[in-house]
């Protein structure tokens, strides 16, 4: 008998995947991963297809799904930069520094040509401390690729950091020039330029900071934004923005709902300067007025 009834139809690999291309950069994600499983489903190393779904786990937040597709990428292509700089990306939003750099190490040592491996190598090392040495490497990523204006702006973020704001600024500058509508780099901008009290386009530059920021940009750090904005509407915003970039990850609630019978009502502070800091010293006096009787207060 014959069996070609039931026999699996032949699909084009290359349509099917030019249409999983298409649909992905529609948004239309769940049509693109069926397009895309479909073509792996027959050609499971099919590499370009391995890194746009993990590119598409990655976009709904299925991060390890995605590093383990990237990951199937190195066994199949031991030579391939690629999935270890998509990767590298991946651990360094996910706080895990360590791992990210030594697949990051990997990467350049393939390609020492790979400016985004060098940026992203770059990222970690600032993140760990390692200041000068993620200037060499955003150089690096800058003489790979002379039109990176995202390396130049992340370069300008180091020389800030490290009390070179003059050299920050033009690094800024010639970022943006490139890169006009990096949001972050505006505000770090006009912050290392407040240091030196450069006041050429202040007003213009609050303005568009401000613009972005309603816009759902990450445009300027929320206590950085304090001294040049006093809309209640745009700080909000603002500190929204900035604690979703910091935390792509949900976190455990620490509390859900459960009541508690206490005789007195627990107050906690929690700040990194209650310290030898304008912030302890002048709060000092809060805790004082507290009513002791009614309150438990506690300070971290």
């Amino acid at each position: 008998m014959s069996n070609e009834g039931t026999a699996t139809p032949a699909i084009d690999l290359t349509a099917t995947f030019g249409e999983a291309v298409r649909l992905h950069q529609g948004g239309r994600l769940d049509e693109a991963e069926a397009n895309y499983r479909a073509v792996l489903a027959v050609d499971p190393r099919q590499r370009d297809c391995l890194m746009n779904l993990g590119l598409l786990l990655k976009a709904r937040g299925q991060y390890e799904a995605a590093l383990a597709l990237w990951r199937s990428v190195t066994a199949h292509y031991p030579g391939d930069a690629g999935p270890l700089v998509a990767m590298g990306k991946v651990l360094t939003m996910l706080g895990r520094l360590a791992e990210g750099l030594t697949v990051l190490d990997a990467a350049v040592a393939i390609n020492p040509q790979d400016s985004d491996a060098h940026n992203s190598r770059a990222n970690i090392l600032s993140r760990v401390g390692r200041m000068e040495d993620s200037l060499v490497s955003y150089d690096l990523a800058i003489a790979a690729k002379p039109d990176f204006g995202l390396a130049m702006i992340n370069r300008a973020n180091v020389l800030g950091t490290l009390g070179h704001p003059v050299a920050a600024i033009a690094s800024y500058r010639q970022g943006l020039a490139l890169d006009p509508n990096n949001a972050e780099a505006q505000g770090a901008k006009l912050h290392q330029q407040t240091k030196i009290c450069d006041w050429s386009d202040y007003a213009q530059a609050s303005a568009l900071i401000s613009k972005m920021i309603l816009s759902g940009a990450h445009a300027d750090l929320p206590f950085s934004l304090l001294s040049h904005c006093d809309d209640p509407a745009v700080q909000l915003a603002s500190t929204k923005i900035h604690l979703k970039s910091r935390f792509p990850v949900p976190r455990a609630r620490l509390w859900n709902g459960e009541a508690y019978d206490h005789d007195k009502i627990r107050v906690a502070y929690v700040s990194s300067d209650l310290r030898n800091h304008a912030v302890a010293h002048l709060i000092a006096g809060l805790f004082e007025r507290h009513d002791r009787f009614r309150f438990e207060i506690s300070a971290y």
